[in-house]
């Protein structure tokens, strides 16, 4: 009996560990770079006592459906030299190409020597037209400090 139980707990796991029907397969990456910079946005932090700025390098992969974003990224402090690194990932859902919105809500953390600093939290809508021109753009951005 105590065999039969074992036999049924590792059909259990392998049928769960080779079943990936739900899963959507990617079907493409790219890698993107963008400098986190008091000069190219709101991004002052105001909990910490210096300014920090630093690349920040993307892993982006995309499904038909879906599309995810996992980021690297240290900070360095403008005055002390000190390292802040940056975390977030976020999933999205892929808008019809039809639509005329795209609204994106991104949190970040922001941690030194492995402690949580700060919880950045950006909002992003942009609106088109029926010609694809852009006729509304906002970006909210606000800090948590910790």
């Amino acid at each position: 009996m105590k065999t039969l139980k074992i036999l049924i707990v590792l059909c259990i796991i392998f049928a769960f560990s080779t079943n990936n029907a739900n899963s959507q397969k990617v079907i493409g990456t790219q890698t993107v770079f963008w400098l986190f910079s008091p000069n190219s946005g709101p991004w002052q932090i105001p909990c910490l006592s210096e300014v920090v700025s630093g690349p920040v390098e993307e892993l982006q992969s995309f499904t038909n459906k879906a599309y995810h974003v996992k980021p690297r990224g240290v900070l360095h402090g403008e005055t002390s030299g000190d390292d802040y690194e940056i975390k977030y990932e976020w999933n999205s859902f892929i808008s019809p190409e039809n639509s005329s919105d795209w609204h994106a809500s991104l949190p970040m953390t922001l941690w030194h020597n492995g402690k949580l600093v700060a919880e950045l939290h950006w909002v992003f809508h942009v609106q088109y037209n029926g010609q694809e021109v852009v006729v509304v753009e906002k970006l909210l951005f606000h800090v948590n400090c910790k």
